[in-house]
C-alpha cells in the first residue's frame, strides 16, 4: 500500500468510526536500518558485495525460469545491479540498497529500496 493510499484509507476510516489498515512493511523512505527482510539482499559496494549479487542472480534466474522468460548472463546482471545500487546510493543520499525479486503480471521485476540514516 503507498502512502497516498494508507492517508486515503485512514481518511476513510475516520469517517467511518472504523480502523484503518496498518502498513505491512516500511515505506521506501523509511529511516530506520532494520535488517533487509528474508527475500531481500542488501547491497552497499560491489566488492564486499559480490556474494549477494550472485545470490540474487541465482533468485533472478530461478523467477525468470519459473515464468518462462530467457536466461540473462551474469555479467549482464552484474552491471545492471551496480547501474541500479549507484544510482540510488548517490541520488537517495543511502548507505545501502536493499534489492529483491517480484514476479508481477507474469514477468519477473527487480525491485530495489535505498536504506538511509538520519
Amino acid at each position: 500500500m503507498t502512502s497516498t493510499q494508507l492517508k486515503q484509507a485512514r481518511d476513510l476510516a475516520d469517517a467511518t468510526g472504523t480502523q484503518p489498515p496498518t502498513p505491512l512493511a516500511p515505506s521506501a523512505r523509511s529511516t530506520e536500518t532494520q535488517p533487509p527482510a528474508r527475500n531481500e539482499i542488501r547491497l552497499s559496494t560491489l566488492r564486499d558485495d559480490e556474494q549477494g549479487v550472485k545470490d540474487l542472480y541465482e533468485q533472478f534466474r530461478t523467477a525468470r525460469a519459473s515464468v518462462g522468460e530467457s536466461e540473462v548472463k551474469y555479467e549482464s546482471f552484474r552491471k545492471l545491479i551496480t547501474q541500479q545500487r549507484t544510482r540510488l546510493l548517490d541520488e537517495k543520499d543511502a548507505v545501502a540498497v536493499d534489492f529483491r525479486i517480484a514476479v508481477q503480471d507474469g514477468k519477473v521485476a527487480l525491485k530495489a529500496k535505498p536504506v538511509r540514516i538520519d
